[in-house]
């Protein structure tokens, strides 16, 4: 038993406190994962407490034999994520990483500038291909996972993995070509 079953574990059996250390280890990652989908806006601090929530009242409804926490976690979050999308008839570009300070001002506002343009080019992806892509590449799920999360097979998922990445290797490609 890993250890997110026996905390889950020892809250049905009465451990509440036992949920904190399930809040701990993953909600740095759904608050990420959310954000990625919704923005850079509050909305990601939300759905974050919401998917929280929501596991909590479902809580016994968790099977491992199906996957891990972490998945089914993720599962809500992506499901919380994608309704609140559904409802935003515009979404913030997610801010890029802070860039590091020792790099001179010009090559600050480069890289800003590709990853304006990695943001928009997985904003402007399918939400189905932009969801297994971050799950896989950012959250280090495996496409097995994936597919039982998005109810797809794991070939589905695999090619809208293929088809994210092309699309931001031609991203990439079109900077390097029009500097």
């Amino acid at each position: 038993m890993n250890e997110d079953e026996e905390s889950v574990r020892r809250v049905l059996a009465g451990e509440r406190i036992a949920f904190e250390d399930l809040v701990r280890r993953h909600q740095g990652a759904i608050r990420a994962f959310a954000r990625s989908i919704l923005g850079a806006g509050g909305d990601a601090d939300d759905v974050s407490q919401e998917a929280f929530l929501s596991a909590w009242v479902h809580l016994a409804s968790f099977d491992p034999v199906r996957g891990s926490f972490r998945a089914w976690l993720f599962t809500i979050a992506r499901n919380l994520s994608k309704n609140r999308r559904r409802g935003d008839a515009r979404r913030q570009l997610a801010r890029a990483p802070a860039l590091r300070p020792e790099l001179a001002a010009d090559e600050r506002a480069a890289h800003r500038e590709v990853f304006e343009r990695l943001d928009r080019a997985l904003d402007d992806l399918p939400e189905d291909q932009r969801v297994a892509f971050l799950l896989v590449e950012f959250q280090g799920f495996r496409l097995e996972e994936v597919s039982r999360m998005e109810g797809v097979p794991v070939g589905t998922v695999k090619s809208r993995v293929a088809r994210a990445r092309a699309r931001l290797k031609e991203v990439l490609d079109e900077r390097r070509s029009h500097p």
